[in-house]
């Protein structure tokens, strides 16, 4: 039976989980709904002593141990200093990035003009506000932006601009489909199309059919980009996507650049190999993994409204990295935390006394 969201706002409120934090319902009932479902997997549900708030606590006064309790039942890394998915929605992430200019970072469309072609996964066209544009900003009709894909005679991937993510709203198409394609996303009117990207071969083999992304997240300390936590995703089932929430399989990163020795996907299945290609995780090392982090890093200087961006990097066949989208918004921390435990780590307290002084000034 599905509980009314008002019952879990009511009971956060009476026990005073959140302290004085906004409830956001949603996540309050995603972290009791997933502890549910390890129970019934059979997982242990580590136990935590009321001491283990103490760092949460700092958060005007949050004490709900649900999402420690959720990270360290998948990983076995037990640790105070997990931070929340609601906490870092509602206090961290509106503090540490002006949400003024997120939806113009985010624009998958606006990738190139912040980061230059060279560093992004190349756009052939995009659609603003309902018109069609070359990737160097050139006004084409719709007639032209067709004619254009028929000569280039490639397999296309189109993906919505703004506000998607988990894999959705992507449509791959071909020469055949292309009036088709143009004619289901008539009514949107911010896309961008580009040809499907030819990844390192190493990583396709993991899973050929999907382009497969490290997400890189980085937070800048004064005048230093660190790099807080990466993990590498895998489609999965033959899919042409990559995102857990599609059959996907993902596995942490280690600071060397050589993935851990368990992948985890959607439905709390444990894999030392890829499911599909029996592919080996453990130590299997990530082709220029120093390239990507100084791509990240590089990237991220040029954006200061952003104190702490996720990047969707992608390596292709000459080995460069691509970036592939970045995140500033609901950037996702679980699948960070679930693979390679505390996103902030050695930074938490950093953390903790940044929000504290940006709240009192405001």
């Amino acid at each position: 039976m599905k509980i009314p969201r008002s019952i879990f706002f009511s009971i956060t409120k009476l026990r005073n989980r959140n302290g004085s934090n906004i409830i956001l319902t949603r996540y309050k009932r995603k972290v009791y709904y997933e502890l549910r479902l390890i129970r019934k997997r059979g997982l242990r549900i580590p136990k935590y002593s009321n001491e283990s708030t103490e760092y949460i606590r700092k958060f005007s006064n949050y004490n709900d141990l649900s999402w420690h309790k959720y990270y360290s039942s998948l990983n076995k890394i037990l640790s105070p200093l997990y931070f929340p998915t609601d906490l870092f929605y509602t206090t961290v992430e509106p503090l540490l990035n002006d949400m003024r200019y997120a939806v113009m970072i985010g624009d998958k469309a606006f990738l190139t003009e912040l980061f230059n072609e060279q560093n992004c996964v190349p756009t052939l066209l995009k659609k603003v506000k309902g018109r069609f544009f070359t990737c160097d900003g050139k006004y084409i009709t719709e007639d032209l932006a067709k004619d254009m894909l028929l000569n280039l005679n490639s397999e296309y991937i189109l993906k919505q601009a703004v506000g998607t993510g988990g894999g959705k709203d992507i449509v791959f198409f071909n020469k055949s489909s292309i009036d088709e394609t143009f004619e289901i996303t008539k009514s949107v009117d911010y896309f961008v199309i580009q040809k499907l990207f030819e990844q390192e071969e190493s990583i396709k083999e993991f899973h050929p059919s999907s382009l497969n992304t490290i997400r890189m997240t980085t937070l800048r300390v004064d005048d230093k980009i660190h790099l807080l936590s990466s993990f590498i995703r895998f489609g999965n089932c033959g899919n042409k996507v990559d995102n857990a929430t599609q059959k996907g399989v993902y596995c942490g990163i280690d600071k060397n650049g050589s993935l851990k020795n368990i992948g985890y996907d959607y439905y709390y299945n444990f894999h030392k190999v890829h499911p599909f290609s029996k592919k080996v995780f453990e130590g299997f090392k990530i082709p220029s993994y120093d390239k990507c982090l100084d791509l990240v890093t590089k990237c991220h200087n040029k954006i200061p409204y952003m104190d702490m961006i996720s990047w969707d990097v992608a390596i292709g066949i000459d080995k460069n990295p691509k970036i592939v989208e970045i995140n500033v918004r609901k950037q996702g921390i679980d699948a960070h935390q679930i693979t390679n435990g505390p996103l902030f780590g050695e930074f938490s307290s950093y953390i903790s006394e940044l929000i504290f002084k940006r709240k009192a000034k405001k």
